[in-house]
């Protein structure tokens, strides 16, 4: 078991470094994926020195040299080693949290594998560029049809895939068929942002931020995108407040929403029921 762990890091930590390759290359309303994003040599961003193999190796690379280029001695960016060793640490643990039939389940294993990764990617275009490429939207919605699908066409008995708010699903209804739940977590959460840009006239989020959850309700349902929608508000709030009194941001300045919306969806993922047990506990419900 620790062997498998092992190796599964190792391959999320390939996937991190891959994942910076293609967040630190994409440009605003070019394409994701094109042949100078995947195929382009690796090469130092202060000198623009071609990198060998060995100065590529996901973490190891990164602490051999000290976090500085190895011929410039300029520092390296922190998020080489961050973003590799959080890939890896999904790789670990995503698989832990999926609860599927063994007939289906390497199947929505591979499926929330990839969507883990894009939800990294997208984050790290979003802080650095302020934009979630519609491309990473799409793929989204399509692997939530595919764990649909798995569970549609599959022998289970399950109506629905196991929610990740336990018990709790079933309080706030559409749990009773798979196309009406998924219905349901797409489109209130396109009427509540939806309402939140026209308000606001794009200034609170933008329509990048729509297209995500919208995705998200397909891979998520209801009610676990409620608990992502509501909880990203919550998280954004609590980082814009110090920015506000430090004045390093104002009222008026855009602040990445992505980043939030993806941190709520991994707290849902891996802590839904104890966070809701804890939250209704508060307040008296179930």
């Amino acid at each position: 078991m620790a062997l498998a762990f092992f190796f599964r890091f190792l391959i999320g930590m390939a996937v991190g470094s891959s994942l910076n390759v293609i967040a630190f290359r994409y440009k605003p309303g070019g394409f994701l994926i094109t042949r100078d994003i995947l195929m382009g040599r690796s090469r130092c961003m202060a000198c623009d020195r071609t990198l060998r193999w060995f100065e590529l190796i996901p973490v190891l690379s990164f602490l051999a040299q000290a976090g500085r280029c190895r011929m410039c001695k300029n520092r390296l960016s922190l998020q080489y080693p961050t973003v590799e060793i959080i890939a890896g640490v999904l790789f670990v643990f995503v698989p832990m949290g999926i609860n599927a039939p063994e007939s289906i389940r390497w199947i929505i294993v591979g499926a929330w594998l990839a969507a883990s990764s894009l939800f990294l990617l997208l984050a790290l275009i979003d802080l650095r560029e302020k934009v979630i490429p519609d491309e990473i939207n799409i793929a989204i919605a399509a692997l939530g049809i595919a764990v649909a699908a798995s569970y549609w066409f599959s022998n289970t008995t399950l109506p629905l895939p196991p929610s990740f708010v336990g018990y709790y699903g079933t309080m706030l209804g559409f749990h009773d068929g798979l196309i009406a739940n998924r219905s349901a977590a797409f489109f209130s959460v396109i009427l509540l942002f939806g309402i939140i840009i026209a308000f606001t006239r794009g200034r609170g989020m933008g329509m990048g931020d729509l297209k995500l959850m919208a995705a998200m309700g397909i891979l998520f349902g209801w009610p676990e995108i409620l608990f992502i929608a509501m909880l990203s508000f919550i998280l954004g709030a609590i980082a814009a407040v110090p920015l506000l009194f430090s004045k390093r941001k104002t009222i008026k300045d855009a602040v990445p929403f992505g980043p939030f919306i993806v941190l709520a969806a991994a707290l849902i993922f891996f802590f839904g029921f104890d966070m809701i047990s804890w939250y209704f506990g508060i307040l008296n419900i179930g």
